[in-house]
């Protein structure tokens, strides 16, 4: 049993690894991305409004956001718990 949960926890390990290496592959993309649109606008200005744009996603991830999100639209005033 403890043989399974150390492999387990070497499988886990591996894969927050390869995780990490996707996020810093992600992020050096999304640098080379930028670069290629700069030079884009560059050579060409009109190409760069014919570009879509990806819309920003919202930061959601603070506790204060999400509980507001989750009380938005209901009375809190009276107090009543859903």
């Amino acid at each position: 049993m403890v043989s399974i949960v150390k492999e387990l926890k070497g499988k886990l390990a591996d894969l927050d690894a390869r995780l990490e290496e996707i996020k810093a592959e992600a992020l050096a993309l999304e640098s080379q991305k930028a670069a290629f649109v700069t030079a884009i606008k560059v050579f060409d200005p009109s190409a760069a409004s014919a570009a879509p744009q990806q819309p920003k996603r919202k930061d959601r991830s603070t506790l204060g956001r999400r509980v507001t999100d989750l009380l938005r639209g209901s009375d809190v005033r009276r107090g009543v718990l859903r």
